[in-house]
């Protein structure tokens, strides 16, 4: 084929217009949604925070060698180009999603304004009604709603972009020879692959491109050629050269199951996933933001419809070679359609989902040229045989815009948060594990923020439901996930303070992944909650002498109703901080504060059903007789501990008497609960350990140790262990382990050592202050932390100043009391 000749003299202006207000009118409605589905992997928002990201632009070194995703459980995949954009982005607009979705619309547009022009070059003028149609059907065509509404997927619009760049650049310069052109072709394929790996799809597309767009010749096509390879070498170059850290990244089985399975059976997938995306571009509905296991089956030879893909394809192959050399368009846009969606089938590289809309991006404009190149062929062209069809024809193709308009604004609604997203798919993914997992998840946190902020349950009993419901159905597709097993333990934790559930399944996600550190914690944390319920059981029980008033009432079954009890200790746990915080919220004074208390603890009790085993006026008495303890306690931020404890030694006590006098021994009592205290104490050790040497920055395990140290007066095993943590600094400031420390040396009577450990606490809640006042950053949840945590670090402060004071005095060293003393005026 020859070159085409331009022609000067026609304007197309107005299409380039319309190519952006078309896209504005689709996708538009987009630009008021929020963050969505991963859009916290690649950048920073309210909730979630890049490591490289919201450094601007200042961060633009670090990114090049950086993953393009990266938190505490993943890191891979490189593509610096488009974590520069986020960066760029976030340093003149921070996390504003708006920005990030118009920003999507207009790589969008631009991205067919240059195909409108690479179409234009590629075929010749005289053929813009070709150009035309081509960039009308990929315009509209509803399989990009994912594409330009999930924000994560500017590495698709940027690849895509800078690959036509690449292809446009290498058409002029085979045409006019100019070295700029062949520069540019390596510039814009290098920054095409560093957007994401799939813009290595033109490095095959641009020389197929000239072979059928223009006379071949080796010695014009060896120079774009050599461009080609030197940007690939530069970008392999790039990943051995700056890549620091390691790849993070397990394949889940329900991500694809081809992953653990041989290379045989990704054969007759990759016909099956062939197939599956041709229907979606000729019947783009229903779309689903995640297909994988089991929504998509792993297809084999007995499937009827792989056996016909395969013969098709074979037979198609075999026809397009033979027309090959006849360079028709339709036949250039069936081999792009295949070199795209290739890598995306399943063959050489199983496809993290099996099947994606995003995966089908590029394929979509060869998909596009083939369609549009039949309709002009055929209708459209100056020699056409149905040329009497035009007017239908463009009816038609109305009547499809009017239509992919109405999918396109239907997905992008859908797309307006995670939660809209997962309930709206969820009717088409009800075979999915992981779309029926994420939206278990979702409704769970729904109900856990409306819990946190003490909403009526009323008003998040739905969600709590919907979470149940959904991961029982994902453990109905797989149930080898420990991650499904922990969320359910969690919800039963949660909601139902069940600890026999929880504990069930807590158990079962470790036993599942013995290195998944969060359910180590869970399970070590719910371990601590029973040693505890134990040892009170086996230390105060016999103590306790209760009222004259108050009958003791055995029980049946002992070990049973133990647990219950237990559970609805637990929930009372859980809602200690919120009792005491509705408790000083109305209170004018430490008399109205103490009232609240005292009203709200015994109504909380009575709501739990175990006001039986609670003395009322034994905890009245506690209030009169330790009021003032009972209010420093709430300024130290303890007494959520201190109440608990309390009414859990209360409760427990009367329990044990209670079935001490009826038909149960307190030989049998003692031995099971003893038995019980021995056994939780050694595993809840072994999990919190096991999850600190596995992620020493996950803090949780930290304190849930300390906590166990201080129960059971190990005051040296806690020293040991705190010292070694501040050694080994897993965290920016340490006073927190300063604390425990000077606190058992406190308990020791070691003098010296205490004042040592409080003196540098001091010094480090005075480092931590003195960061956050001087922190400048415009983040809105960081300065909402920052207001949060500031107050709480000044009192800290004083309380530990007052203590080092109250240690100097007992050992007469008063004149260094009296220095501390004055520190005291610098915590105002």
């Amino acid at each position: 084929m020859q070159t085409p000749q331009e022609n000067t003299q026609r304007n197309f202006r107005i299409y380039y217009i319309a190519i952006f207000v078309i896209a504005f009118i689709l996708y538009g409605s987009s630009i008021k949604n929020g963050y969505s589905l991963d859009d916290n992997l690649v950048t920073s928002t309210p909730n979630s925070k890049h490591p490289t990201i919201e450094g601007g632009i200042s961060a633009i070194p670090t990114i090049f060698t950086s993953h393009f995703v990266v938190n505490a459980k993943q890191s891979y995949a490189y593509r610096p180009v488009v974590t520069t954009t986020f960066a760029i982005e976030y340093q003149f607009f921070g996390s504003n999603p708006s920005v990030s979705h118009t920003i999507s619309i207009l790589l969008y547009a631009v991205s067919i304004l240059v195909l409108f022009r690479l179409l234009n070059q590629l075929w010749g003028e005289d053929k813009y009604i070709l150009t035309i149609i081509t960039c009308l059907i990929f315009l509209i065509h509803p399989l990009h709603s994912e594409v330009v509404n999930n924000i994560k997927c500017r590495d698709e619009l940027l690849a895509f972009l800078f690959g036509l760049l690449a292809l446009k650049n290498a058409i002029t310069y085979y045409d006019n020879k100019k070295a700029l052109n062949l520069i540019l072709v390596g510039l814009f394929i290098l920054l095409s692959i560093l957007s994401k790996k799939n813009g290595m799809i033109f490095l095959a597309i641009i020389p197929l491109a000239l072979y059928y767009f223009r006379t071949f010749k080796f010695k014009k096509l060896l120079p774009v050629i050599a461009s080609l390879i030197v940007a690939y070498i530069l970008f392999k170059g790039m990943n051995l050269v700056l890549l620091s850290d390691p790849v993070a990244r397990t394949k889940q089985y329900f991500e694809n199951p081809l992953f653990y399975m041989d290379f045989s059976d990704r054969i007759p997938m990759f016909f099956y996933s062939n197939y599956y995306y041709f229907v979606l571009l000729l019947f783009p509905y229903p779309l689903r933001y995640y297909y994988g296991y089991d929504q998509v089956p792993i297809a084999d030879w007995s499937y009827p419809i792989v056996i016909i893909t395969a013969l098709v394809m074979v037979v198609g192959c075999f026809l397009m070679f033979r027309r090959t050399n006849k360079k028709e368009i339709w036949s250039f846009g069936v081999w792009f359609y295949l070199l795209s969606i290739g890598g995306a089938c399943n063959l050489l590289f199983p496809a993290v989902g099996i099947i994606a809309e995003r995966f089908a991006y590029v394929a979509s404009l060869g998909f596009a040229i083939t369609i549009a190149s039949l309709i002009y062929t055929y209708i459209f062209a100056d020699n056409a045989k149905f040329k009497g069809l035009i007017g239908a024809s463009k009816f038609a193709l109305v009547v499809i815009s009017a239509i992919s308009f109405l999918t396109i604004v239907q997905r992008s609604k859908a797309w307006e948060s995670e939660h809209s997203l997962y309930q709206t798919d969820i009717v088409n993914l009800e075979k999915s594990f992981k779309a029926q997992t994420m939206l278990a998840q979702s409704h769970y946190s729904t109900a856990l923020n409306q819990q946190t902020l003490n909403a009526p349950l009323s008003t998040y009993q739905t969600n709590i439901d919907d979470s149940y419901t959904h991961l029982l159905k994902s453990i109905s597709i797989f149930d080898q996930y420990a991650i499904t097993y922990n969320n359910l333990g969690a919800y039963f934790y949660t909601f139902d303070g069940d600890v026999d559930s929880s504990y069930f399944y807590f158990k079962k996600a470790v036993e599942l992944d013995s290195n998944y550190v969060e359910a180590l914690f869970n399970l070590g944390n719910l371990e601590l909650w029973l040693y505890k319920t134990n040892n009170i059981m086996a230390q105060n029980g016999h103590d306790f002498i209760y009222d004259s008033v108050w009958e003791p009432t055995p029980v049946e079954n002992f070990k049973s109703v133990f647990i219950k009890i237990g559970s609805k200790l637990e929930k009372f746990r859980l809602f200690t901080p919120k009792l005491i915080q509705l408790s000083a919220s109305n209170a004018k004074t430490e008399q109205d504060f103490l009232s609240n208390l005292e009203n709200n603890t015994i109504n909380s009790i009575t709501k739990l059903e175990i006001e039986g085993l609670f003395s009322k006026e034994t905890f009245k008495q506690k209030i009169m007789q330790n009021s003032q303890e009972i209010v420093e306690s709430y300024k130290s931020g303890n007494l959520d501990k201190h109440l608990f404890n309390f009414i859990a030694s209360d409760i427990l006590s009367k329990f044990h008497a209670a079935n001490t006098y009826g038909k149960v021994s307190q030989k049998e009592i003692n031995e099971y609960v003893n038995n019980n205290v021995k056994y939780f104490e050694k595993n809840l050790v072994k999990h919190f350990e096991k999850s600190i040497e596995l992620s020493p920055e996950y803090y949780p395990p930290y304190k849930g140790l300390n906590e166990y140290f201080t129960l059971s007066n190990n005051y040296k095993k806690q020293i040991e262990f705190n010292i070694k943590v501040c050694e080994n600094q897993p965290f920016e400031y340490q006073h927190e382990f300063y604390e425990h420390i000077y606190k058992a040396y406190f308990k020791l009577n070691d003098a010296n050592n205490c004042i040592k450990y409080l003196d540098l606490t001091i010094t480090d809640i005075d480092k931590n202050i003195s960061d956050i006042v001087n922190d400048k950053s415009t983040n809105p949840q960081e300065i909402k932390n920052k207001n949060n945590l500031l107050p709480q670090l000044k009192l800290k402060r004083i309380s530990t100043i007052n203590k080092i004071v109250e240690v100097l005095k007992s050992l007469n060293r008063i004149s260094e009391a009296e220095e501390y003393m004055k520190l005291l005026n610098s915590s105002e």
